[in-house]
């Protein structure tokens, strides 16, 4: 019982942190804007394509993601798109054109598809029995409290005699 918790904590630390990369690595291009603009002389157009590239891979190999998940099992997809993700972050830091960095970004959108804190369509996406799972570890965790895990001032009120 103890490892499939401690399975459960470490398969949602992973997928957490996967998450966080790539909401920084968006947070770090759209604030970098302006430098890319100077620094890459790049048009309004290229900077406009190079949000857009990352977003239109993603949702153009979202379809194609989710049955690749559930052909290949999502552990190894997940680890091959934070691969491949990983190698087009590089690939963006490095970009000596605008060019090489709009196709960095398409490359990462592409390797999104395979992450699994989005939802996907058709049974892809986060499984289900990961955040049951979780649900229960935590659970387990506050039952000695007497609110059950709820923090809402409703329930602190119901139980404020007790």
């Amino acid at each position: 019982m103890a490892t499939r918790r401690h399975t459960t904590l470490w398969t949602f630390a992973i997928t957490s942190i996967a998450l966080f990369m790539v909401s920084l690595d968006n947070l770090v291009v759209t604030t970098a804007l302006p430098v890319i603009r100077t620094d890459l002389d790049a048009s309004l157009e290229q900077l406009e394509w190079t949000v857009n590239a990352y977003t239109l891979t993603f949702a153009v190999f979202l379809l194609t993601g989710a049955a690749l998940g559930d052909r290949f099992g999502r552990r190894r997809m997940f680890a091959l798109g934070l691969t491949v993700f990983t190698l087009g972050s590089v690939a963006a830091a490095l970009a000596p054109t605008v060019e090489a960095l709009i196709l960095a970004r398409a490359v990462q959108g592409l390797a999104q598809y395979a992450h699994p804190g989005f939802p996907h369509p058709i049974g892809g996406g986060p499984d289900p029995r990961v955040f049951r799972n979780l649900q229960t570890s935590t659970a387990e965790y506050s039952r000695d409290d007497p609110h059950g895990g709820d923090y809402s001032p409703r329930r602190h009120k119901e139980h404020e005699g007790h």
